[in-house]
């Protein structure tokens, strides 16, 4: 069974009916987390279009507000396959994502062929057949 699909094994930091939030076991910065869907995705790619509104859950500020901490700062994005470890859909919020080492900048570049901030996710949902 999917790590992220037994809830009951994660220390949830925050719910809602549609995602959890988690810290993640290895943080790029002082602050890494996981935003987890409830419903079992193997990641991005297999989204369709249908699937925009559970995008804009994830990209809801009302999602870090548990942080109070400026969203300006926030690394938000997806590890695009085969470069996930975990097959299951899951977004990382790293802040600040200034202060993560030279190896972490590069596993989390912005929009390379690994990693994808949520609005490209988002454009490539849109631009689905």
């Amino acid at each position: 069974m999917c790590i992220f699909c037994s809830h009951e094994r994660l220390s949830i930091l925050n719910q809602n009916d549609n995602l959890i939030l988690i810290e993640d076991i290895k943080p790029a910065a002082e602050n890494h987390f996981l935003v987890i869907p409830k419903k079992h995705y193997p990641n991005v790619k297999y989204l369709s279009r249908n699937d925009l509104p559970l995008e804009i859950d994830f990209h809801s500020k009302s999602n870090y507000n548990y942080y109070s901490t400026e969203i300006s700062i926030f690394s938000l994005g997806f590890h695009w396959a085969p470069f996930n470890s975990i097959e299951h859909l899951h977004l990382h919020v790293i802040y600040p994502f200034r202060e993560m080492s030279l190896l972490r900048r590069w596993i989390f570049r912005p929009n390379s062929y690994w990693f994808a901030e949520i609005d490209a996710a988002v454009q490539h949902l849109e631009n689905k057949h």
